[in-house]
């Protein structure tokens, strides 16, 4: 634009056309976005909570063992024996059965959402989008640590009644008498168990909760939108081994994105968010999961329950 003109307009028309003539870049390429990119930490009153929104984080602060990434672990899969013996007496010599477990993988969940900033400044904005990523990471740190937990693991399909599923996956887990045992189920199937009669036709688990879970049999159950339909999966959390690195969140006004949950690897058709006045905020973690012995984990496949079952 010729100084001349550029006197003679707005000063929105001036930003508009300046705007356009920025070639599309990404944070992936260092010479671009070192200039523009400006991704700022931010401390939000939802981020602790995020550590809360997943099953997995149950299991992990609930007796799982810590599991720092790419350390070698070896554990015992059998219970030591102690013995009493008289004075004088030989003692006896325990055995354990030694395992290399080897390093675990250092697992990274994100998620980006992409708001236009007249919705930021709206009132609530902030608790909707902290909504949207707390269910985002949950679901995708749920869904992978289901899928490292259960490899290998035979599933069993159920009988269709509750009490003999839960049942025959206790059958299947080993415990001591520092278990604690988990079991994830879907949403839907928490509504069915929760709904359950009696035998009088009262609620056969008063205590249990349609949304948020409860104890049974002195396990905990709890939904979670990480497992397939149908699928239920029973774990002892001192069986297996988690831990999380802080949960970051970032923001980014100058980046270009494909605007695509499902991106085929290839980015095309990038966006640029300060061309169309919008604004980026990722949500990242860090975290492993293991299974450090493999009767720590039982899980079954479709499941579902109703009256009479």
């Amino acid at each position: 634009m010729l100084l001349a003109d550029a006197a003679r307009v707005s000063e929105r028309v001036r930003t508009i056309l300046q705007k356009a003539t920025v070639a599309a870049g990404g944070l992936t390429d260092p010479g671009w976005a070192s200039a523009l990119s400006e991704w700022n930490s931010a401390v939000a009153g939802f981020v602790g909570t995020l550590e809360r929104s997943s099953f997995y984080d149950r299991v992990r602060t609930g007796g799982a063992m810590p599991l720092p990434p790419k350390a070698r672990i070896i554990v015992n899969t059998i219970i030591g024996l102690g013995s009493i013996t008289a004075e004088s007496s030989p003692k006896n010599v325990t055995a354990l059965n030694l395992e290399n477990v080897g390093p675990p993988g250092l697992i990274k969940a994100a998620c980006i959402c992409v708001l236009s900033e007249d919705l930021i400044r709206f009132t609530g904005a902030a608790d909707f989008l902290g909504g949207e990523l707390k269910k985002g990471i949950g679901i995708a740190t749920d869904e992978e640590s289901f899928a490292v937990l259960t490899n290998g693991i035979t599933p069993i399909n159920s009988s269709g009644n509750f009490l003999a599923d839960l049942q025959a996956l206790l059958a299947l887990v080993e415990t001591s008498a520092t278990s604690r045992l988990y079991l994830a189920v879907t949403p839907e199937i928490l509504k069915q168990i929760a709904a359950l009669p009696d035998s009088s036709g009262g609620i056969a688990y008063p205590t249990l909760s349609a949304v948020s879970g409860g104890n049974v049999a002195g396990v905990e159950i709890a939904a979670t939108d990480g497992l397939d339909s149908g699928e239920m999966a029973l774990i002892d959390s001192s069986g297996v081994g988690a831990s999380s690195d802080t949960i970051t969140l970032n923001g980014a006004k100058d980046a270009s994105l494909q605007m695509d949950s499902a991106p085929d690897g290839t980015a095309t058709n990038l966006r640029s968010l300060w061309q169309t006045n919008c604004r980026g905020v990722l949500a990242q973690r860090f975290f492993t999961a293991a299974r450090l012995r493999d009767s720590a984990v039982s899980w079954m496949q479709n499941a579902a329950y109703s009256v009479g079952s």
